[in-house]
Parts: structure tokens; sequence; C-alpha cells
């Protein structure tokens, strides 16, 4: 009785163990990312998402607070951003908050929506309601 025991003891400890590895291996989405309120699983490395004779780039909005400095930090890590103040958009802005429009559909869209979402003050980043802009 007490080899078996030592045995399955033995077994569950490797079955712990290998398990404990797999778990160090897996990656954690990037700083920021829970923020993002749509699936990103769904847009190609391109930016874009759809069949394939009708892909569409996504077009999101998020809030900023309204300073120079803030629109300026937006605009440099992501030059696609386009600023629509007294509008509260998708994102719920507040009236000391500027809504941010960018897109999906330009080269490192990822990197520059990762960039966005690490900045504490951007607390949602919300899929644009209206239509995206068709690919050929």
């Amino acid at each position: 009785m007490a080899a078996w025991f030592r045995s399955e003891r033995m077994v569950r400890l490797a079955v712990c163990g290998a398990v404990l590895m797999l778990a160090a291996c897996v990656t954690p989405p990037p700083k920021g990312l829970e923020k993002v309120r749509f699936d990103l699983k769904k847009i190609d490395p391109n930016g874009l998402e759809g069949p394939p004779a009708g892909k569409r780039e996504i077009l999101y909005q998020f809030c900023v607070p309204n300073t120079e400095a803030r629109r300026l930090e937006i605009a440099e890590l992501d030059p696609t951003a386009r600023f629509e103040s007294e509008v509260a958009g998708r994102a719920g802005c507040t009236a000391d908050e500027i809504l941010v429009h960018a897109r999906t559909g330009a080269p490192n869209w990822r990197g520059r929506m990762e960039a966005v979402a690490a900045l504490p003050y951007v607390k949602s980043i919300r899929r644009t309601p209206y239509g995206a802009v068709a690919q050929p």
C-alpha cells in the first residue's frame, strides 16, 4: 500500500509540475488590452475583418483628458487619431475629456492600439457604431 501511495503521489506531483510549467509559458495579453471592448481575434494582421470579398477596417473610439499635452501624446502614438470635442460618444466622455476616433486599417494598428490602451487615463476603447471603411 505504501508503494502505491508514493507512486500515485509522484504522478500527481509530476502532473502539477507540468501544469505549472505550461502556465508559465502562456504569454499574458499586453497591459491595457482588457480596456478594449470588442473582439480583436476577428481582426487580421492588416487590421481588417470580414469575408475575403468584403474586408473592412474597424473604427473605434476612446476618451482622453482634453488638454493639449494629452492630444499631442495621442497624436504621436496614433497618427490616424481624430479628435471630436463636446461629444460623449460611445466611450462616454465627460465634459473634461475629448472623444478620439481611430481605425485599425493602417500599418501597425495593433501596436498603436496597445500603446493607447496602456495609458492610465484611457478607461475603455469601444468600437464605433457606424460603418467601417471597405477595402478593395
